[in-house]
């Protein structure tokens, strides 16, 4: 019954198929993978990528939002909550959101956190993009500035 009510939300979404085959466990499995997987080894993969990585806790934060049930919202909440902590660990947070000024608006800080910083210990293609975006300034200080490509 829960696992039907997720799934019409997600059905309502515009997501990628496989979003919607995977389901609220799978969106949960992605996140983790993300957060407690490629950013502490190091992402390496394009900005890109990074933002569209960062979207699937959008999706999830959407359907927390459509849901009713503070018993289901709850259980979520508790199975993202390590992927989340270490996230924000991983976080150097910008004034800018990594996703653009046009979208910064429909992308509030306090609700939408993870697209306001870059992970600390970005490797290969995304140092490298980092290292041309003027969105990073502070990253730049903190990281370009004193390091060299860990890659």
């Amino acid at each position: 019954m829960k696992e039907d009510k997720i799934n019409k939300i997600i059905s309502k979404l515009r997501v990628a198929e496989h979003v919607k085959k995977g389901g609220m466990d799978g969106l949960i499995n992605e996140w983790e993978d993300f957060a407690l997987g490629e950013c502490i080894e190091g992402y390496k993969l394009t900005i890109d990528d990074y933002t569209n990585d960062l979207t699937t806790r959008e999706i999830i934060e959407r359907i927390l939002d459509e849901l009713k049930a503070k018993s289901l919202i709850n259980k979520i909440k508790k199975q993202i909550e390590k992927s989340d902590n270490k996230f924000r660990d991983l976080l150097i947070e910008t004034d800018k959101c990594v996703w653009g000024s046009k979208n910064a608006q429909k992308l509030p800080k306090d609700k939408y956190w993870w697209y306001w910083g870059i992970v600390k210990n970005a490797k290969g293609e995304l140092f490298e993009d980092l290292r041309n975006e003027e969105v990073f300034d502070k990253y730049k200080k903190i990281r370009i500035n004193k390091l060299t490509n860990p890659e």
